[in-house]
């Protein structure tokens, strides 16, 4: 469903697109600046549409090899890394998906291999394009920003003269950047976050899980020892402790900024820790570097082969909204003076999406007979409403958690 939103988004003249962008869908504004001149020059197929989340997931990739070489000097480090964010499953199945998060992976890659840059070259230049990026980054998700923020810590470890000057000439630039941004936190919240869950342990720990991929093992264990190993090298070398800090306040800065603004209003989700995927892989592929060449690649392997066996689970689970096959399927049974209707009216753009005929989106039944696309929470509702409209429901068909229901009218009698 939100998929097909975009989608719709981009059918917006640019005046309105832009309003949409910047005070509706703030943390994605980004990715929708980017979507909207990218239809306009293909087309509107799946696999089109999803395409620029492929491209920002293997960008990040391709970046997090080269970012992992830089602050570990090691090319087993790059390459480990590179291959676990590949194959993790949260990786590859929200590149899948015609949103931001794999644009705000690449962003967090980015902002960070973009920081490393700035802190080893002393010169004001790579700041303040370090500066520009993170404040544009956050466009891509809010949560980019807490990234950022989560920089900070390793910037208190670097011996490096001029970098506090740098880093907040680099920050002024990053604030100016991001005003509108601020400015939608804080004037232009119209419950966008309203539906998130309160913050409990379970949903904390829930969270963390499933952002790991859905399993404790191996990624999220190899990630914990990385950071312990991490927080000790901090201590053995105190000349490149900041870079060790870095990927550490990367890899649970995210979660800690998180839980502690969640207390007043809550914005953890498990997609949005996505920021700190790259982070994990890193950690993960520091800590089985440590166990030797040999022994380290062939724990690699192992690694990998579980990541892929989430991956084909995934892949083998079962459509979760099969809004294709549903919508397909009312357009093959239905005659022509039927009417086709989504029910609440707002889930009309997936409808719409994939509809061979007209969708009436005004939730109101005229024909004798009509066919009603719902969603699975939505199918009680949607039966009073139609008895209250005069319809009885006919047939009722699902599609994962989509539904669709056969109405027709009552007779005069």
């Amino acid at each position: 469903m939100d998929e097909a939103i975009d989608v719709d988004y981009t059918r917006q003249a640019w005046g309105d697109y832009l309003r949409t962008a910047f005070h509706q869908e703030g943390s994605q504004a980004l990715y929708l600046l980017i979507l909207k001149p990218w239809l306009a020059l293909t087309s509107t197929e799946d696999w089109v549409v999803r395409l620029p989340s492929v491209v920002f997931a293997a960008a990040a990739v391709g970046l997090l090899v080269a970012l992992a070489i830089r602050v570990f000097e090691s090319r087993f480090v790059g390459i480990g890394a590179g291959l676990i964010l590949a194959t993790s499953v949260t990786s590859v199945s929200w590149s899948q998906q015609a949103r931001q998060y794999a644009l705000a992976m690449f962003c967090a890659v980015g902002v960070t291999y973009l920081l490393v840059w700035a802190v080893e070259s002393d010169r004001l230049v790579p700041w303040l394009v370090y500066g520009a990026a993170a404040g544009i980054s956050v466009y891509a998700h809010f949560f980019v920003g807490l990234v950022v923020a989560s920089q900070v810590i390793a910037l208190l470890f670097t011996r490096r003269r001029g970098v506090a000057m740098y880093w907040a000439i680099a920050a002024g630039v990053a604030l100016l950047v991001a005003l509108p941004a601020m400015d939608f936190v804080l004037y232009h919240d119209s419950g966008q976050v309203s539906w998130i869950q309160s913050l409990t342990y379970e949903h904390v720990r829930s969270a963390v899980h499933q952002a790991s991929g859905g399993s404790w093992w191996p990624l999220p264990v190899l990630g914990a020892v990385g950071f312990l190993l991490l927080a000790v090298e901090v201590g053995r070398q105190r000349s490149l402790a900041w870079r060790y800090v870095l990927v550490a306040s990367w890899l649970v800065g995210p979660l800690l900024l998180a839980v502690a603004i969640s207390y007043f209003k809550p914005i953890l989700v498990e997609r949005y820790l996505i920021v700190s995927l790259p982070a994990l892989a890193l950690a993960a592929a520091y800590a089985l570097s440590r166990l030797g060449p040999r022994l380290g690649t062939l724990a690699l392997a192992i690694v990998l082969v579980a990541s892929m066996t989430h991956v084909r689970d995934w892949y083998r689970a079962p459509y979760g909204e099969d809004w294709r096959s549903a919508v397909r399927y009312v357009d093959h049974a239905k005659r022509s003076d039927d009417q086709l209707l989504a029910y609440p009216g707002w889930l009309s753009a997936p409808v719409v999406h994939y509809a061979n005929s007209d969708v009436d989106t005004s939730e109101t039944p005229t024909a004798e007979r009509a066919w009603v696309v719902t969603f699975v929470d939505r199918v009680g509702e949607a039966q009073g409403w139609s008895e209250e409209a005069g319809y009885s429901v006919e047939q009722t068909s699902s599609f994962g958690q989509i539904y669709v229901l056969q109405l027709a009218k009552h007779s005069a009698s």
